[in-house]
């Protein structure tokens, strides 16, 4: 590992999905893990017991997380087939909105493509492509662009602070971030992590701008 962690605890158990997500509106993006269609929730960053825990999707799903309703407050949706399933609160209960984007192996992102977005939008990365859409319903893209290469570890980050979120790509763990929503080389280069680590985003600290993290 290039640099040293700024937090380190333990959370979750082997073949757990690690998430991240603001699960209580603190401005700080916590943790939490997605194990068989359960998911367990911690707003803090240390180790302990999950704060919530609910159920929502099944085995084999793959879990998003994104402000859906632009209350502050991270959501929770699952990925199953290319249709997304999304819900505002932190509850078991049927998915709110409902939306076809992308194909199965699809690899699906979330984030704030426009700064005057309300809300989180949707995407999906396919064999170095990137296909971003503003609304939460079925469509065609709103933005399209190469970054990256096949079997790339596709990531989404607002590495400058300044309100959009933008692509990445971690490759042998270096970490390669670009500043817009367009083709081109990386703005930021770094090295964090290790080959079989899994890599995470978010604002974990005091800061507005999303940093690197990875799970183990």
């Amino acid at each position: 590992m290039a640099s040293a962690a700024s937090h380190s605890f333990v959370y979750g158990t082997s073949g757990d999905i690690p998430i991240v997500g603001d699960w209580n509106g603190d401005g700080h993006d916590s943790i939490g893990v997605f194990r068989n269609g359960i998911w367990y929730l911690r707003n803090t960053l240390t180790s302990g017991v999950a704060d919530i825990i609910l159920s929502f999707g099944n085995p084999g799903d793959i879990p998003v997380v994104g402000d859906w309703d632009g209350d502050g407050i991270d959501g929770i949706g699952v990925v199953r087939n290319g249709v997304w399933y999304l819900r505002n609160t932190l509850t078991s209960g049927i998915a709110e909105t409902t939306l076809s984007y992308g194909n199965p192996g699809d690899h699906p992102i979330v984030g704030r493509w426009q700064a005057d977005a309300t809300h989180d939008g949707v995407g999906i990365v396919r064999n170095g492509m990137w296909y971003l859409r503003n609304q939460l319903t079925s469509g065609n893209a709103d933005l399209n662009f190469a970054f990256g290469n096949p079997g790339d570890i596709a990531i989404v980050g607002d590495w400058s602070g300044g309100g959009i979120d933008t692509p990445g790509i971690v490759r042998d763990w270096t970490w390669f971030l670009r500043s817009t929503n367009t083709s081109g080389l990386a703005d930021i280069k770094t090295t964090f992590g290790d080959r079989t680590d899994i890599p995470l985003v978010g604002r974990f600290g005091p800061g507005l701008a999303s940093v690197p993290g990875v799970a183990r």
